[in-house]
């Protein structure tokens, strides 16, 4: 009996304590479901503020970046003097309303801000005050070290920290991913082996160590795909490790061909960064020359581009009036227009660029054929003429492109035909929206059926109206041997390219180029020591439903250089004030400016 009487007092002082316990959970479980605070009121620190990576020029140069900085919030459920302690803040922080904050303090909410990033003076007299109620939370923010210089490259944050314009938009866009692929992949050689050709790598494991994270993918190769022979030496590790912030491995396994490569991208970690390819020193040339010109001929406004002929990586874009993205609550919706990218304009006569290689690509003529230029042509109630008339009445296409004559232009358009005109500038993406890493961006504005005055209105640059990146891209592309690439502000970005004209095309439209700087309306670009070609534009602008003679836009095209194209320089000004508004005198001597400036910081050797 007293044996069993033990046994159940050693059950229950086990089963009490369990029952308590139990009871005990049920009871915070109940608290939690009915005590809890609403969803909006719910609070974790560490998901308040959105952290985005730091974004680097090409050269590692930090133009967006954060800065640890300290926030006031108040737990409204524990203020007991809501009337006092408004005063009392109020007094310290002048910028604070009485009623807004008094509303903050009542409002039984279990977090709510104050006041974000205060100032070290501001934060030291809160201190000292010792103000109840009042917590710190430890912030960043958001800074942009160049001020305007990039302004509507990069965009801004909202307070918090999420990306809503340029490409901090497109960054917090793409961070839903696990890895952003920004740049995308992009192949280097990780051991001291020779460049062999993509061809041998059927598939290939893909390794990315960044920061102690690392993820793995398999990516078929393309044959395109080459391994950059600058990166084939010795220690090449440990170069693009300090270049890029990655690191990579090398296999022993030579004889199967089994060397590590690169994913350049950048993972969630709040340590990575994301690379442009704007170089600082070149954008602040252009920025600078734009400026001036813009102030000079009180124009609207302008635009200014460098872009590499080679794979479309915008080297400088430059959109103004700009804006300071540190103050960008400050700005005018004008300043945070992007002309480059959001505008689309009637360019004018720098579309002859592209229906002339559209011609002689289509073999409807050639270079050295005649075209009567001597009689206007009639369209309707417009006439078209030409700005530099010519002494005889017969020229080249050569010519035609030289003095850039409307006349001609629209003579070897209607040789073309409308179905090859819409083919050929469908194929150089005049018809499509951009694919450049900001959202600020538009399609072009073409009309919805292309009759034959459209044919002959779009020879010379009206009646489609496009951006001054879609001009840069294409005409990148008819000089790079007929390969085109969308336009990218990213480093290293893949892009295999798409053939839009023959080579034999390029080469006949490179020496157009030049000559209409050695012989034509674009001589005030020619510099000695350079072989630079382009083509001139000037349009005029619709005002009050009719093209106005005194608003016009004057373009050049400038490309560094002709023997060896590496770089295409675009200006664009925006209503020009004074007597001459055309593209030969307003814009090309900007772009002779610009590239004088930029050519031996972009490493291009004096050719003469």
């Amino acid at each position: 009996m007293q044996a069993l009487l033990k046994n159940k007092l050693r059950s229950l002082c086990f089963i009490v304590p369990l029952f308590t316990f139990y009871i005990i959970i049920i009871f915070r479980i109940f608290s939690l479901t009915f005590d809890q605070p609403t969803t909006s009121e719910n609070f974790r620190k560490d998901n308040i503020v959105h952290k985005q990576p730091d974004i680097l020029d090409r050269n590692g140069v930090v133009i967006a970046t954060n800065v640890p900085t300290t926030s006031l919030y108040t737990d409204a459920t524990k203020v007991k003097n809501p009337e006092s302690i408004a005063a009392q803040l109020c007094s310290i922080l002048n910028d604070l309303e009485y009623e807004n904050l008094y509303r903050v303090l009542t409002s039984k909410k279990k977090f709510a801000w104050v006041k974000r990033h205060l100032t070290p003076k501001e934060l030291l007299a809160i201190k000292n005050a010792g103000v109840p109620g009042i917590n710190f939370y430890n912030d960043v923010k958001r800074i942009y070290p160049h001020s305007n210089l990039f302004s509507h490259v990069l965009g801004y944050t909202d307070i918090d920290g999420n990306g809503i314009a340029g490409v901090e938009a497109y960054i917090s866009k793409n961070k839903q991913h696990s890895v952003i692929q920004v740049p995308d992949i992009q192949l280097y050689e990780c051991c001291n082996l020779k460049a062999i050709p993509a061809q041998q790598f059927p598939t290939q494991q893909i390794q990315c160590v960044t920061l102690g994270s690392r993820y793995k993918n398999t990516d078929k190769l393309r044959d395109e795909q080459r391994i950059p022979e600058t990166y084939v030496k010795n220690n090449v590790c440990d170069e693009i490790a300090h270049k890029t912030g990655f690191q990579c491995q090398c296999t022993a396994d030579q004889a199967s061909a089994q060397s590590s490569v690169i994913r350049q991208g950048w993972s969630r970690s709040a340590d990575q960064y994301v690379q442009l390819s704007l170089d600082t020193r070149v954008q602040s040339i252009v920025h600078e020359e734009l400026t001036k010109a813009v102030s000079g001929y009180q124009a609207l406004g302008g635009v200014g581009i460098v872009l590499n002929v080679r794979n479309s990586e915008v080297v400088s874009m430059v959109s103004l009036p700009d804006f300071n993205p540190n103050l960008q609550n400050k700005a005018e919706d004008v300043q945070k227009f992007n002309r480059a990218s959001l505008g689309v304009y009637e360019m004018g006569s720098v579309l002859k660029f592209f229906t002339i290689a559209a011609a002689l690509d289509a073999n409807v003529t050639k270079t050295s054929d005649l075209y009567d230029v001597s009689t206007p042509i009639t369209i309707g109630k417009y006439k078209i003429q030409d700005f530099h008339k010519s002494k005889i009445p017969k020229i080249t296409v050569q010519d035609i492109f030289v003095k850039s004559s409307n006349i001609g232009a629209a003579k070897i358009a209607v040789k073309l035909g409308i179905e090859k005109q819409v083919e050929y500038f469908k194929a150089m993406k005049l018809f499509s929206p951009l694919k450049i890493e900001i959202p600020e961006k538009s399609t072009p504005i073409i009309p919805d059926k292309w009759s034959e005055n459209t044919l002959i209105t779009a020879s010379y640059g009206y009646g489609i109206a496009v951006t001054p990146i879609h001009l840069a891209q294409t005409a990148a592309a008819l000089i790079n041997n007929g390969i085109f690439h969308n336009a990218t502000l990213m480093l290293n970005k893949r892009s295999i390219g798409e053939q839009i004209i023959s080579r034999r095309t390029s080469r006949e439209m490179r020496k157009l180029l030049r000559a209409a700087v050695t012989d034509g309306t674009g001589r005030k670009a020619k510099i000695k020591a350079y072989s630079i070609g382009g083509k001139t534009g000037s349009a005029e602008k619709v005002v009050d439903g009719k093209y106005s003679k005194d608003a016009n836009i004057a373009s050049f095209i400038g490309v560094l250089t002709m023997l060896d194209p590496r770089y295409i320089v675009l200006i664009a000004i925006d209503e020009p004030q004074g007597i001459h508004h055309t593209g030969g005198i307003i814009a090309a001597p900007i772009v002779k400016n610009i590239i004088n400036r930029i050519a031996p910081i972009l490493n291009v050797t004096p050719e003469m």
